[in-house]
This record gives C-alpha cells, structure tokens and sequence, in this order.
C-alpha cells in the first residue's frame, strides 16, 4: 500500500497552498491538511506533547497555513519547511517556556537579501527531496542528533547527557551532519567571521535556545543575510524530517472541526508597545522588547564613557542589557567569569580580537583579555548578554572589581 503522505509531490504542495492562497480553496486545503496533519501531530509528540494538546497545536498550525497561504514564498522555502516553521513557533508559543523571538518579514530594518533567480526557485522545491535522500546516507548517530535536536525539544547540553556522549561530539556530530547536507544541495559557502557558530544556529532553529542569546540571533538575523540563509537551510532539514517521521493518527472530527473555524475573524494581533517607525535603527525582535526605537532609551550612565540599559530578561547568573560606549572611548581592560556576547547595534568598535561593525557578534569567555574602544567617528551601542561577572584587569582592576555592575 503506498504512503499517502509520500505521494504528495512538492508540486502537489506548492499548487495547493496557491489555491488556498489565490482562491480560499478549501478542497486545496483539505489535502494540504491530510499531508501535514499527521506529520505535524508525531512532530508535536516526539517534542513531548501528550495527545490532546498535539490535535490543539495542530489546528492552530494548520489554522495558520489557512490564514497566512499567501506569505508563502517558493523562493524561500519549501512547503515543508514553512509548515514546520509555524508548527515549531506554535509549540513553543503553546508550552510558554521562553519568548522566542522571531522576526518580522515586513520590518524595514531587515537587511535585504539577494534577489533569488528563477531557476533557484525551482532548485527550492527540488531541494526537498535531494535533502531526504541525504538524510538516508548520514551514520545513524548523525541522524539521532538531529532527530533529538529537531523534534525532541532537547538543547545539545541535554543530548549529551542522556546519551552518555561528550557535548563535544554531540556538536561535533551535529556540524558534521549540517556539513554533508549543505553539500548534497551545493548550498556550501563560508560564513562571515563574526556570526553565531554553527550549533548556536541550529538550537535557534530548532527552537531551543534559550530567551537572551535567541534574543540576539534574532536580532542579528535582521540584519544579517548570509545567517538569515544558514537557518533556513536549517529549518529545511526540520521540513526534510517532517515528511519522513511516521504520521500520528488524527481523532476523527479534527479536519471538520478545523474547517468550523476557517471563517471565525482572525484574532487581532498583539500591537508593539512602540509606534511604527518608518527607519528604524533597531529591528523589530529588539524594539518589541525595549518598547521603543534607539531615541527613546533611557540611559543610565556608569562613568568612563560608559551607559547602559537593562533589558527585561532573566539570565541566570548574568543579565542582559544595552552598552552605549562614547566615539573613541576605551572600555576598561577586562575579562570574564562566563561568556559574554555582544552584537553592535550603531557604531563599531575595535579589540585584541577583531573589528566588529553593525550586526557582528563576538563571544567573550575567561579565555579572552580584551579592551573594546569605539571608533571615533560615532558613539558604539551593543546589545550583550552574560551569564557571568565581569571581571577587570590591569594595575588598577582588582580594586575596581567590588565597584563594577557592568
């Protein structure tokens, strides 16, 4: 007997989203409903729902699709992978366990992408299935990995732990496997210096990074074309896995209880505390969160050159906040009890490290002695999160430790 799931092409897929798209087409529905459903309901289990909350999500994912068919860009993603997506966003909004934060595709400070050409359109679609049949060619550990990273909800700390291998080979694992599926699709390209690593990518994508540091990717994604790209083919994994994982059977009722609800008026949505701003200095996930643009901070200032302004998140150990370094300054010599990530929001600034401009990430541990000075030309403003102390350095930072609340 053949799958029914499987017999559905990436054609059949993208001329029935069009159809609902184009023309509330609700026989096109009914089968996109029939392909995902199932899929989407094992996803939901496998990430630790019970049975009754996955038919929840479930139609609120579905639901989505019905509303939102006509955002679907072939040129960004297969069907799958956008029906994962919003069943992923939806599984997190549904247990409240972090805010994720995620962006807006109409924000006007997301730097652009390159236009996709034609034929790349149709390389989408076909990309799928290259990806599925590589998935079948990686060592079964690999794909465990994934499996548990995907649609176990199960940061790579946590991998580690129930499966008795070191965090360094699950990452390892992990990169490797990310590594042979971007090179079956011939999407291999090397990455700017100063992003998120790899693993840090993936845990976002896969929706498991925890609120401060998915705060700054998100933020970092806005204004980052090539990392917006490397999630997507992330996500385009979780699409690829979706059709294979074996589909849990729907309660019975659940296409004709979806379909009373096609016509209900769609919730409104949650308004931004800020108003719309036309040249937004800040993307969308950051603005959501401080309430306002980069003019209406309110500062708080530490001396040296020195302000910042907390931000509402719980880090433990740490906290998260904006830095704002006058043009030229110097930050005091210092380093570090965890890690510290900072990502340039204006400005730039140099270090022992790098040079770091607008949407750069540098990651900071024990390891690293630093002295961050912004350019001259204007005032640097980051947004960082630690989940450690700072610590001073030099002839004087030892006596200044008790003192600093940076």
């Amino acid at each position: 007997m053949s799958d029914p799931i499987r017999a559905a092409s990436a054609d059949d897929q993208r001329a029935w989203i069009k159809a609902v798209a184009d023309n509330r087409d609700r026989t096109a529905f009914a089968r996109l409903f029939e392909h995902f459903g199932p899929r989407v309901k094992a996803y939901l289990m496998h990430s630790g729902c019970d049975g009754d909350t996955a038919e929840e999500v479930v139609q609120e994912a579905m639901l989505m699709v019905w509303r939102r068919a006509e955002t679907f860009d072939p040129a960004q993603a297969s069907v799958a992978t956008w029906v994962f997506t919003i069943a992923r966003n939806k599984r997190i909004d549904g247990l409240r366990r972090i805010r994720r934060p995620e962006l807006d595709p109409n924000d006007p400070a997301l730097v652009p992408a390159q236009e996709t050409a034609a034929d790349d359109v149709v390389a989408m679609g076909q990309n799928a299935d290259v990806l599925r049949a590589a998935m079948a060619k990686l060592p079964a550990e690999q794909v465990e990995m994934l499996r548990m990273a995907f649609f176990e909800d199960k940061p790579h700390s946590q991998i580690a732990a129930e499966t008795d291998i070191p965090l360094g080979t699950v990452k390892s694992r992990l990169r490797l496997a990310m590594g042979r599926l971007r090179k079956e699709v011939k999407r291999v390209g090397m990455m700017a210096m100063h992003v998120p690593t790899e693993e840090v990518l993936l845990e976002y994508a896969a929706g498991t990074l925890a609120e401060a540091p998915s705060l700054m990717v998100a933020t970092h994604l806005a204004l980052c074309p090539e990392s917006r790209s490397r999630v997507g083919e992330m996500e385009a994994v979780g699409g690829a896995m979706l059709e294979e994982i074996a589909p849990s059977d729907l309660a019975a009722d659940s296409l004709d209880s979806l379909f009373a609800r096609l016509d209900e008026p769609e919730p409104a949505r949650s308004q931004p505390r800020h108003e719309a701003v036309s040249a937004p200095e800040l993307p969308q996930p950051l603005r959501d969160y401080l309430g306002c643009d980069l003019d209406g901070i309110e500062w708080k200032r530490r001396g040296m050159g020195v302000s910042t302004a907390e931000l509402p998140i719980s880090v433990d150990g740490g906290h998260s906040f904006l830095l704002k370094v006058e043009a030229g300054r110097a930050m005091p010599q210092h380093t570090h009890e965890g890690e510290e990530w900072v990502m340039v929001l204006k400005g730039a600034f140099d270090d022992e490290t790098g040079h770091y401009a607008r949407g750069d990430i540098a990651v900071s541990d024990s390891t690293v002695e630093h002295q961050p000075v912004a350019a001259p030309d204007e005032d640097c403003v980051c947004l960082v999160f630690t989940d450690g102390p700072l610590k001073l350095t030099g002839p004087f930072g030892r006596f200044l430790n008790p003192f600093v609340k940076i």
